[in-house]
């Protein structure tokens, strides 16, 4: 997990807070150390923020920052119709789109004034991109494990450090109350998983060795020794592999288009009919995998795996109550996963 070392350089009475990390009372200027080890310093809370990635955008709204957006990136409005940010702020639709991580528009930034891009770059094009603007620049990560790091930097630089800080407290509760409940249940006993990506012309042959919401449910990756070969955590593996480790449970993404059937083709694979879970009809659908990193969901998808792998412990419909709640503390949306759910016919 990334390290992040927070300043907030006051003018007068700093006070230190439960977590052990200076906070001004009063305006002042704000240093963060970000993913790329780059030290950022801004003259005071950013109040115009461009985001260029879709877990900086999630995370503005999720500490109560939205209103402090000026732009968002193309891969996030591209997904608006199931995007929770959109979804809980609307209004963000109508904001300006100036490009994304890879391709910015920095003509574009420029005419918003902002103060602040919050992007996911190396060290030397966000160096090179906060000179061309004359701009803070801070890059985030966002991890496949459990790093809340991410909100507390958003946080902390959006002025919300209060509510981020609240935010990975509830985060944290949630994630010790899943992992106590599990921990009854004997290594020997913990379900093995395969959690299969809908790529490569749907052959689920790419997968993830860390996967947040499979670690707090207490399964058994059967990928977890593979090393990531991509940058958000993937990796390429073959049909034999998986059939050799023969996992009781798979999940499979199904990559924003129900009606191309991924379980269906996954039970149906001849070669898949090897494996148990394929053999026992124990196919289901990861919630979050095919739309990258959102905390209230990964949450809510832990205790939606947790019921399918221990629904003695987590029956499915206490994972369901639970889940609400995550969704309506985290992003203000009471009684809206079910919605969700169903809205992308995964359940």
């Amino acid at each position: 997990m990334k390290k992040t070392c927070i300043f907030v350089i006051a003018l007068l009475c700093i006070q230190l807070n439960a977590h052990g990390q200076s906070v001004s009372t009063l305006k002042g200027s704000i240093v963060v150390t970000d993913y790329e080890g780059r030290i950022v310093t801004l003259p005071g809370e950013a109040r115009r923020i461009v985001s260029l990635v879709p877990s900086a955008l999630r995370i503005l709204v999720q500490v109560g920052a939205a209103d402090r957006i000026v732009a968002v990136d193309r891969k996030s409005l591209a997904a608006k119709d199931g995007m929770l940010p959109f979804i809980a702020r609307p209004g963000l639709a109508a904001l300006p789109v100036v490009g994304d991580r890879k391709e910015p528009n920095l003509e574009a930034i420029l005419s918003l004034s902002p103060d602040l891009v919050i992007t996911t770059s190396t060290a030397d094009k966000a160096d090179a991109m906060q000179r061309a603007l004359g701009i803070p620049v801070v890059c985030v990560t966002s991890e496949p494990d459990e790093d809340y790091e991410i909100i507390r930097i958003i946080g902390t630089v959006a002025g919300a450090s209060k509510r981020a800080e609240e935010l990975i407290g509830f985060l944290s509760d949630m994630s010790a109350d899943l992992k106590q409940r599990v921990d009854s249940v004997p290594e020997g006993k913990r379900k093995r998983v395969y959690l299969g990506l809908f790529t490569n012309c749907g052959r689920f042959t790419q997968t993830m060795p860390v996967y947040q919401s499979l670690v707090i449910a207490g399964g058994v990756n059967v990928a977890a020794d593979v090393k990531a070969s991509t940058s958000w955590g993937s990796v390429e593996i073959n049909k034999e592999r998986i059939i050799a480790w023969d996992p009781e449970i798979v999940f499979v993404d199904w990559l924003e288009k129900p009606s191309y059937l991924p379980r269906e083709r996954f039970i149906s694979d001849p070669e898949f009919s090897l494996v148990s879970a394929s053999r026992n009809g124990r196919v289901y659908y990861s919630q979050t995998s095919h739309d990258g990193k959102d905390y209230a969901a990964s949450m809510a998808e832990a205790y939606y795996m947790a019921s399918i792998l221990y629904p003695e412990i987590v029956p499915p419909a206490e994972a369901d109550r639970v889940a609400e709640i995550i969704f309506s503390v985290v992003y203000g949306l009471p009684g809206y996963y079910a919605e969700w759910v169903r809205s992308y016919g995964i359940q």
